[in-house]
């Protein structure tokens, strides 16, 4: 049986790790960010390095400064930008943010006091969001755009800092036409603590969820399925909406599930949209209680499912899909039985997936809701109550291992599915709309 986990050249070593994955759609290159210091063919890569899928090359002589990290890169307008904690790139001093053209590293014009933590492209514009203070003494706060030559402050500055220069944006997503942002150390005008913003392109505005609780932080958004997903260091047990992830539909927030049920591990770093599923990672072991997960898992907008032994330190930090593989960084030594450190390809297609939501069963899921008959052959019927909006309302149907196999839009209360395609076995069947939630256990005889 081969690997379910390789490593890319045992590339990184010593005290190393990666933080930050891009895979760049233009030249179809992997970028790859951290803390370490690599060597392959002769070259020596510190900090920043990229992959063709064949071998390591260098981008001029890396990070200058010692032990400081890259958050975050991205490619725009043909040039490769990371953000991190650094003052030089080779010999050059540049803070906070730097630009590779292919053959040297520059700033970004005027320099900044902090660093960058995310970037977002939006309409053309670059997005940089982080924990700095002003660039080029002017007091430009967390959050800036540039078109390439440029610095442009947004119309209105953030305005929901901490005031002592302590707050920190982590994260940029457009959702529904308007901008929102995660991080920590937010407060509104009234003083309650926040960890997430938007802005309509005018003004700045609250986002109608609490936060609360030790050291929560949020650290990454993804759009997925029309729902904002919200990922960071959270837990439900402290009033918030889900564990280390939440969704919204716009109108209301809710729970992914039971999600990260470690007690002192409740944290997801990274997510990406991958194959019609949401992979996510972090510092994380176990997810809806019972799958271990070894910091990363993936949601399917029904279940949960774990690729088999995740790393057994649990330390994962970044996710990106390159060359039709999963490739995971973090800040681990080794998946499973082997020696695999800070960078790791899914070599596997098996996952273990799990149903853990609420009002699981067989046949009644409440009062009106009536699903038969169960088990059965070929056809059965589903009678919704009325507090589903039918025109709204999506029947899906799984197998054990979370692999969607039917997707079907009733169009009355009572609907007739014919499942004679269907092997005999065990399936869930989730019904959901707007508000509601609900799976029930199939046994196809």
């Amino acid at each position: 049986m081969g690997q379910n986990w390789l490593g890319l050249n045992g590339i990184i070593s010593g005290s190393g790790y990666v933080e930050s994955l891009y895979a760049n759609p233009v030249n179809t290159k992997l970028y790859i960010g951290g803390i370490f210091n690599a060597t392959y063919n002769g070259k020596t890569m510190k900090n920043i390095m990229v992959y063709d899928g064949f071998g390591f090359d260098s981008l001029g002589a890396g990070v200058g400064s010692a032990g400081l990290r890259i958050n975050d890169i991205i490619e725009y307008k043909n040039k490769i930008y990371i953000g991190g904690l650094f003052d030089y790139m080779g010999t050059k001093p540049i803070k906070g943010v730097a630009k590779w053209d292919g053959v040297k590293w520059d700033s970004l014009g005027e320099q900044m006091f902090g660093y960058v933590n995310t970037f977002k492209e939006y309409n053309n514009e670059l997005y940089l969001g982080g924990r700095f203070t002003s660039i080029g003494g002017q007091p430009f706060k967390y959050i800036i755009k540039y078109d390439g030559t440029n610095w442009i402050p947004l119309f209105s500055p953030f305005p929901f800092d901490d005031g002592t220069g302590n707050s920190a944006i982590n994260c940029i997503e457009v959702f529904q036409g308007q901008m929102y942002v995660g991080g920590n150390n937010f407060y509104d005008t009234s003083g309650n603590f926040m960890c997430l913003a938007k802005f309509n392109g005018l003004n700045w505005d609250t986002v109608n969820v609490k936060m609360s609780g030790f050291a929560t932080e949020v650290f990454d958004m993804k759009v997925y399925n029309n729902k904002l997903y919200v990922a960071g260091r959270f837990k439900k047990t402290e009033g918030n909406v889900g564990n280390a992830i939440m969704r919204y539909d716009g109108t209301t927030w809710s729970d992914v599930g039971k999600a990260v049920t470690d007690v002192g591990n409740c944290l997801i770093k990274n997510m990406a949209v991958i194959n019609n599923k949401l992979w996510v990672v972090g510092g994380f072991k176990s997810i809806e209680d019972t799958l271990i997960a070894g910091g990363i898992a993936s949601w399917n907008d029904t279940v949960w499912c774990v690729p088999p032994t995740g790393s057994q330190n649990y330390q994962s930090t970044s996710i990106a899909y390159f060359q039709n593989k999963i490739i995971m960084g973090g800040a681990f030594y080794d998946i499973g039985n082997d020696t695999v450190q800070g960078i790791a390809v899914l070599n596997t297609d098996s996952t273990n997936c799990t149903i853990n939501l609420t009002n699981v069963k067989t046949n009644i899921l409440d009062e009106d809701f009536i699903i038969s008959p169960n088990p059965f052959t070929d056809n059965i019927q589903i009678k919704l109550p009325s507090k589903f909006i039918v025109s709204e309302t999506k029947f899906t149907i799984t197998n054990n291992l979370g692999q969607v196999l039917v997707n079907f839009y009733p169009s009355s209360y009572s609907q007739i599915l014919n499942l004679n395609n269907l092997a005999s076995g065990v399936y869930y069947l989730t019904i959901k709309d707007i508000s509601n939630n609900k799976t029930v256990k199939l046994i196809k005889q």
